[in-house]
């Protein structure tokens, strides 16, 4: 069985993390929504976009 992404969802998906982590880092969540997002959950989130990126090119 294979399963093919496209690399320009995988980059799409890692450029939101980004951006997601730069806003979280600047307590725009906090500011904006008056409320602080589940850290666990967001770091499991993206840990799994890094390891569809890694499985996408074949490399582990």
């Amino acid at each position: 069985m294979e399963i093919s992404v496209s690399a320009y969802i995988i980059d799409a998906i890692i450029g939101f993390s980004e951006v997601y982590k730069a806003l979280d880092n600047m307590g725009a969540f906090q500011r904006w929504f008056d409320a602080q997002p589940d850290t666990i959950a967001a770091t499991l989130t993206l840990t799994l976009n890094e390891v569809d990126k890694f499985v996408a090119f074949n490399l582990i």
